[in-house]
């Protein structure tokens, strides 16, 4: 998927660098522009009225961004932030319109795109709906070394780019202290470590175990 949009619309629009936790703005309404991620990564937040920060989605270089709010010609409710510098392409609106007539098969990669977005944000509700705090921080960590793990030397798999207590908590709807209290105990029975900031997995099967068996009463 990334490979496409990099290969097709890797040469559209204007590249601007943005800085870690910089805001990427999306309020244009018609859109304006729809956008490809040349490097760095960016998350998907939204606030509740109490301020408080939801994080979506993660998204890396070759992902684009923007295009449902061009589709749906509406206002674009979720923030996006750089979680690293970040270079990113403003592709205007009439030049990806030209780049769809003229490679259709970028829809289908949209397609793709939109649905494993959707996958994302839909397996989040459930894990709301029925995981207990560990299920869900478990899951989480599945889910970021699926989206965003490489592999180490030592064959483990670490998921590749910094990350708080308070953003896994955010990731979650859960409280920091609960968080860390979990990821404490994960590292002590040696499920996980933290290299740096970055979250190496040691044991994956002992954490599936734990994301499929962990249900009960919602709690944060």
């Amino acid at each position: 998927m990334d490979r496409l949009f990099l290969e097709l619309l890797g040469d559209c629009g204007v590249l601007r660098t943005y800085e870690t936790n910089e805001i990427i703005h999306l309020d244009q309404i018609p859109p304006e522009s729809v956008y490809l991620i040349h490097e760095g990564k960016v998350k998907h937040l939204v606030y509740d009225e109490n301020g408080e920060e939801k994080t979506l989605l993660i998204l890396k270089k070759g992902d684009i961004f923007g295009e449902v709010t061009y589709f749906q010609q509406d206002i674009n409710a979720v923030v996006t932030q750089a979680i690293s510098p970040c270079q990113i392409a403003s592709i205007p609106v009439a030049e990806f319109e030209r780049m769809l007539k003229e490679h259709p098969e970028l829809y289908a990669e949209i397609v793709r795109l939109v649905t494993y977005k959707m996958r994302i944000v839909m397996s989040q509700v459930k894990d709301m709906a029925f995981q207990t705090v560990e299920g869900r921080l478990a899951n989480l960590l599945l889910r970021l070394a699926d989206q965003q793990g490489v592999q180490t030397e030592m064959g483990y798999v670490m998921i590749d780019f910094d990350v708080t207590h308070q953003e896994l908590a955010n990731m979650i709807a859960a409280y920091r202290s609960t968080v860390s209290r979990i990821m404490g105990r994960l590292c002590k029975h040696r499920v996980i470590e933290v290299v740096n900031k970055r979250i190496v997995i040691l044991d994956y099967l002992g954490l599936q175990q734990m994301a499929n068996s962990d249900c009960g009463n919602r709690q944060r």
